[in-house]
């Protein structure tokens, strides 16, 4: 990790001094040592120690020649390179709990679907049991109306039958209800004629 910002900073252009931002977003920087051999390493230790988050190298005017961004790790500085896998990792990561979340949604609202279409299938079943209990009662009733209707005609019809075969009753009831109309109208029936003797004295 620490070579590569090593070699980073030893590119052509060299640079003559450093510049960098650190954690606390502070600008500062760097003077290159005049040791030629060790100037980069020493401030690439320089730039890990002060967790340095980006870095621009400068030329002896102040300009910039060349800038990177780096992010600072417990274990050190880590490159652009390594900053742009990082960040690949983290995307896929990123993408990976989305999915996970999508799916934990649509699971979450098929088992709601789930429930509703059971309690509706429930409630369905019992408005049908609800119409089969009303419709049998309905049909129970209509039996036993029928039933009775029916046994009721057959007693008028026994009756009747009756009524026509006893000529004696018959005309009894006759009498007696001309009797009754007669005196509701207000006249009397006529008195039964009596019967006439026979000759001889036969009765």
């Amino acid at each position: 990790m620490s070579s590569a910002l090593r070699t980073w900073l030893r590119r052509n252009p060299q640079p003559a001094s450093i510049r960098f931002r650190d954690v606390d977003d502070e600008v500062r920087t760097l003077k290159l040592s005049e040791n030629v051999r060790c100037r980069f390493k020493d401030a690439e230790d320089a730039l890990v120690a002060a967790q340095a988050v980006s870095v621009e190298a400068l030329d002896g005017h102040g300009a910039v020649l060349r800038a990177i961004i780096l992010e600072v790790e417990d274990n050190g500085v880590v490159d652009e390179d390594e900053r742009e896998e990082k960040r690949a990792d983290k995307i896929i990561a990123k993408e990976r709990r989305e999915l996970a979340a999508v799916l934990d949604h649509y699971g979450h609202r098929l088992n709601e679907a789930y429930v509703r279409g059971s309690e509706a299938t429930a409630r369905g079943q019992e408005q049908l049991v609800s119409l089969v209990d009303i419709l049998t009662s309905h049909l129970t009733a209509a039996i036993t109306n029928m039933h009775a209707t029916s046994a009721r005609l057959a007693k008028v019809l026994g009756d009747e039958g009756g009524a026509a075969a006893d000529d004696k009753n018959s005309e009894m009831v006759a009498q007696v209800l001309g009797a009754a109309a007669m005196k509701f109208l207000g006249s009397s029936p006529a008195a039964p004629a009596a019967d006439k003797p026979k000759p001889n004295g036969k009765g």
